[in-house]
């Protein structure tokens, strides 16, 4: 069974691949017409002599018609930002190929306007993409058909394969997915050695969502690499000798922390030793041969034998140092503290300043925190530490002391030219222009279609919340309902990112460990001598609705019986999972931390879910704050053009009538006026003043 999922997870997968690279991913070759047809293209225009003519619903369908149109484009929003991408990218390749230096080009830094990735950001993937030309890449998953040896990874055989070739060609618009493969088991020498036999394609390269062992791309000689060690040293270096590897599979030896002499031997079966290989650990920076590699993973004696190879780090002052790039690599936490440092760091950064090398970087002084210590490549982004004197004296008085060369050294141009580089910058920049503006008409449009609606955005709801809550102080939630229960709900919904909740994982809790483990006699008997936080109340509900008959007892005898947080839970179970609960003794009068009762889920499910509480006789507090089920029946009316099932539960739950409900009204007897005269024929109490003003905000449940 575990092979059957896994082989449908992994079709899934490669038909996703495939799906992508038709649709999504533009090639180079197409970049220039692409950015051509950004220029063009003309929006839909609304006749606005029709439209004053139109009726309200009228108007609002024939902008939606417009935004619809707008929002149809050959690619998303993220392709089209990567054909303006490719634009530089194509240039910037080319020009590496004629031999341009890596200085020369960041000299036209400047003249790029930063369009969702930096001019450093395509640079380096023009480097990856220009050194792929020295590689082989398979086209089509056919080729996992040719090759021998795929036992090796685990659960894979000739049959699978096979189908997994025939899905990948038929299941073109399959979702996206992507897994990991692991190496089998229990692997046989035989099917190691058939993958030296695949002698045609050993180092043709397959890329896609199935990665082995966080290795994007697959072939003959990566699988075999990464079973080195489950042969002999003496057996590795016989199988391997008739074999030519790419300094590829060295990388990933390197990375996977292949045994040094594995590695060894594996290079002593490269001819071009000196190449870049173009898988790397770090997505931030590139790594021009195996020594920047042996660097960022602290390998020293490799490092050495690179050397003797004439394979030396990059070393390029103003852009990047063999320092750079092991100080990229150093431990460290997300605002690039410094973290624990061993001998292999220590010996690999002592003889990088003993052969000379120098560091990206600088000093920084605070007058509250004394000095601090900036080291970095910009070349490698923001892969740097940052380390302060009085925190860290001992790293601080370490790392001062290394040789310091100053970011600034590279000249940068001021103005264009007529270059390539400098005409493509041109080109990237009337693309990005065209694309902008095509995105402000189309939000032109989007507002235009919420006006005609008379609404406002979510975000437009929280601002409001917030200026209400500075306005009135204590009593705010009263004025928010009185203008739009909605906004109760904003307000409520933001407070819950704040919350503090305590312990809500296995690692922190006993509790949630207990029932994680499924060990309930152990967390019914925490619970009744420990009151549960927040956290474990908020779990425990959750894991309530899923084995109630298990977890009943501990629900109802906990010592201290918080509320939870949120009863959407409720909504991602079916109704016949909520008599099961109501079976088993769970009471459903109860209310989240604000006061919302089980109607507000049941109404966002079905008018069935609201007739089950209705039957089992659950109270309402008519009272309370925040949209009610008869706010929530009148939009769906709205939303859906068609009277709500829900409506008549709600107007028994519900008998006094209040301005927001009102409000809805209006906006029905606006755009639907059929739907409204078909209410109020049924319910006369519920027809708004001709004066009455629409709602503004439309409830989602989150």
């Amino acid at each position: 069974m575990k092979k059957g999922i896994f082989i449908i997870v992994a079709i899934i997968c490669c038909a996703t691949y495939l799906f992508i690279t038709q649709t999504s991913a533009p090639n180079e070759q197409s970049s220039n017409d692409d950015s051509a047809n950004l220029k063009s293209e003309v929006l839909p225009q609304i006749n606005e002599s029709q439209s004053d003519n139109a009726s309200p619903i009228e108007k609002v369908l024939k902008l939606e018609n417009a935004v619809q149109q707008c929002q149809k484009r050959p690619n998303n929003f993220d392709a089209q930002v990567n054909e303006i991408h490719q634009i530089l990218i194509k240039a910037l390749k080319t020009e590496l190929a004629n031999g341009t230096s890596i200085q020369t080009l960041l000299s036209y830094s400047d003249l790029y306007q930063t369009f969702y990735s930096s001019y450093d950001d395509l640079l380096r993937k023009a480097i990856i993409s220009e050194r792929r030309t020295n590689y082989d890449f398979a086209q089509s998953a056919a080729i996992l058909a040719k090759w021998q040896g795929l036992e090796v990874l685990e659960g894979f055989n000739k049959e699978k394969i096979a189908m997994i070739v025939e899905q990948m060609n038929t299941l073109k618009n399959a979702p996206g997915l992507s897994i990991n493969i692991s190496l089998a088991d229990n692997i046989k020498k035989e099917s190691l050695y058939a993958l030296l036999d695949n002698t045609d394609n050993f180092t043709t390269y397959f890329e896609s969502p199935l990665h082995v062992q966080g290795s994007p791309a697959i072939s003959p000689s990566i699988l075999f690499t990464l079973n080195a060690e489950k042969l002999s040293l003496t057996e590795f270096e016989q199988a391997i000798s008739t074999n030519n590897f790419t300094v590829n599979e060295v990388a990933l030896a390197i990375e996977q922390e292949i045994e040094n002499d594995y590695i060894l031997a594996l290079l002593n079966q490269v001819s071009s030793v000196n190449d870049m290989p173009i898988y790397s650990h770090l997505t931030n920076t590139v790594f021009f041969n195996l020594a920047d590699l042996a660097v960022s993973k602290f390998n020293l004696p490799i490092l050495k034998a690179l050397s003797n190879l004439a394979v030396t780090p990059t070393n390029q002052q103003g852009l990047l140092t063999p320092l750079d790039i092991a100080i990229a690599s150093l431990p460290k936490s997300g605002n690039l503290t410094l973290g624990e440092l061993n001998k292999n760091h220590t010996d690999m950064l002592d003889h990088l300043i003993a052969n000379g090398y120098k560091v990206h970087g600088g000093f920084e002084n605070h007058d509250d925190m004394g000095k601090g210590l900036f080291l970095h490549s910009s070349f490698n982004t923001t892969q740097g530490i940052y380390i302060q004197q009085n925190t860290n004296f001992d790293g601080y008085q370490y790392f001062s002391q290394f040789p310091v060369v100053k970011q600034n050294m590279l000249a940068k141009l001021s103005e264009t030219n007529n270059s390539a580089i400098a005409n493509a910058l041109m080109e990237v920049k009337q693309a990005k222009a065209a694309l902008n503006k095509h995105s402000e008409q189309c939000q032109q449009l989007t507002n235009e279609l919420l006006a005609a609606k008379e609404l406002k955005t979510t975000r437009q709801g929280y601002k409001e919340v917030r200026l209400i809550k500075q306005q009135y102080g204590s009593d705010f939630e009263h004025v928010l309902q009185n203008i739009d229960p909605v906004l109760v709900n904003y307000w409520w919904n933001s407070l819950r990112f704040s919350l503090e909740t305590g312990p809500a994982n296995e690692n922190d809790s006993q509790f949630i460990a207990a029932l994680a483990n499924q060990e309930f006699q152990k967390a019914y008997e925490y619970s009744l001598a420990n009151p549960l936080s927040q956290g474990e109340t908020d779990y425990l509900f959750k894991q309530l609705t899923r084995a109630p008959n298990d977890l009943i007892a501990i629900w109802n005898n906990r010592v201290l019986a918080k509320q939870p947080t949120t009863l959407i839970v409720l909504q991602r179970i079916p109704l016949k999972q909520w008599q099961q609960l109501a079976n088993a003794g769970f009471d459903f009068s109860l209310t989240d931390i604000y006061g919302n009762d089980a109607y507000l889920t049941a109404a966002s499910i079905s008018s069935n879910a609201v007739k089950f509480l209705i039957d089992k006789n659950i109270p309402t507090d008519p009272k309370k704050l925040g949209v009610d089920t008869l706010d929530l029946a009148l939009e769906q009316s709205y939303k859906n053009a068609s009277v709500s099932t829900l409506l008549p539960q709600a107007l028994k739950l519900v008998k006094n009538f209040e301005q927001n409900h009102f409000a809805r009204m209006a906006r029905l007897r606006t755009f639907y006026p059929d739907i409204y005269n078909q209410i109020i024929t049924e319910n006369p109490a519920l027809k708004p003043a001709k004066d009455t003003e629409l709602n503004h905000y439309l409830f989602k449940y989150h």
